[in-house]
């Protein structure tokens, strides 16, 4: 179990940091829901589950970059990876309200919920790694790439085209 957190720890942080935000985003969705008529449509129902996101991305933003990935992600590329996420979801919800009414606007929100995660968690690790500096080629990373490079002056010169040829 230990090796297994040990592999997987941002994959655990990321999905705590989730389920926090997943419960306030569908809480605020919920109370939306039932401020309007029963018969609203599904383009209100769009527009809820944009506003109960908002609520949720601020507290998740500041949650992933200090807790999940501890470095600060670019906001841009935070918001633009999230945002393929809540376009999923709205349109989920939308459709769920359109063809099952408030039950499948609810259904239709956490399917969504569900097929974001794996694009969000994928796209913030991206975000989180180019952040922080940490590049890698194959598996190898490049500043181990860099030092060999470097013990070896002709390596070092050929690499930057100022060597002999």
């Amino acid at each position: 179990m230990t090796n297994f957190i040990g592999k997987h720890h941002e994959l655990i942080k990321f999905s705590s940091v989730g389920a926090i935000n997943t419960m306030v985003d569908v809480t605020v969705f919920w109370v939306l829901l039932h401020l309007w008529s029963p018969d609203h449509s599904g383009l209100v129902a769009a527009f809820e589950s944009l506003i109960a996101w908002g609520v949720a991305s601020l507290g998740g933003y500041f949650m992933h970059s200090r807790f999940t990935f501890r470095t600060r992600l670019p906001v841009v590329g935070f918001y633009g990876v999230t945002a393929i996420g809540v376009a999923i979801q709205m349109f989920l919800s939308g459709f769920g309200t359109v063809h099952f009414g408030h039950g499948g606007a609810l259904v239709g929100k956490i399917v969504g919920v569900v097929i974001a995660t794996g694009i969000t968690f994928t796209g913030y690790r991206l975000l989180a790694k180019l952040g922080s500096g940490v590049k890698t080629v194959g598996s190898v990373h490049v500043s181990q790439i860099s030092k060999n490079l470097m013990a070896s002056p002709k390596l070092a010169q050929k690499s930057m085209g100022t060597g002999s040829r």
